[in-house]
């Protein structure tokens, strides 16, 4: 239980000072409940802190996974990618572009024997609908293998709706190229999301629905595929 009162600290903490100094922010926290996972326990309840923001001169994202918070084999896993705008850093408007920005772009990946590290370039598409659409190319380094690889990245955030329902289209998927002895691998995590909180004039504060897992190779493990729905709350501050 002490994991679940430091994500708790956390949301406190993102919601007070540290936030003054961006000139935009968004938090939520997450609740998935899933089965049938490859490795580790086949039923898991999934919490998670994700936090984004931008400055002058880039943006930060970052996530806090807590994989069941009430049991033995509770085990956290986060990610910090920070990036640098070269538009911005150059002075440059290009934000009606197809292309609407360049940055460089960095992760860190760490958790219950976890340690990994990126760096790249990464690129914002201005495509009509969508809140965000991004791609990073990255080289991948996990220290205790030897050598490195590739991995592109891509996220996204399509709104629409049908009729008087809102919906988010939202996720990502990480491509990942063969490591030391570790296999090429893909993850690939789109969710689909009802705004329920905008039946009360509350849009984008309070979303359910479904996130579906598919991950080839997870961990760079040959011929262990994944392929989990997963049920999914999500709150917005």
């Amino acid at each position: 239980m002490k994991k679940i009162y430091y994500l708790l600290s956390l949301v406190i903490l993102l919601n007070s000072s540290v936030l003054f100094a961006s000139d935009w922010s968004s938090t939520n926290l997450q609740f998935l409940r899933g089965s049938d996972y490859k490795l580790g326990p086949k039923e898991r309840t999934i919490m998670t802190l994700e936090h984004a923001s931008g400055w002058k001169y880039g943006d930060n994202h970052f996530f806090f996974d807590i994989t069941n918070p009430d049991s033995k084999d509770t085990a956290v896993y986060g990610e910090f990618t920070p990036s640098l705008s070269v538009a911005k850093l150059l002075g440059k408007d290009i934000s009606k572009n197809l292309i609407n920005d360049y940055r460089v772009v960095a992760n860190a990946e760490f958790g219950n024997q976890i340690r990994t590290y990126l760096y790249g370039f990464g690129v914002s598409f201005n495509v009509k609908n969508f809140k965000f659409l991004k791609a990073n190319l990255m080289i991948r380094d996990k220290p205790e293998v030897k050598g490195s690889t590739y991995q592109l990245t891509i996220a996204w955030l399509l709104p629409f709706e049908i009729g008087k329902t809102r919906f988010h289209f939202t996720g990502f998927t990480d491509l990942a190229g063969k490591e030391g002895s570790k296999a090429a691998n893909q993850l690939i995590v789109p969710q689909l999301l009802i705004d329920v909180g905008n039946y009360w004039n509350s849009a984008d504060c309070i979303l359910v629905g479904v996130e579906y897992q598919y991950w080839k190779n997870k961990f760079g493990a040959k011929g262990t595929t994944e392929s989990v729905p997963q049920a999914m709350m999500k709150f917005y501050f």
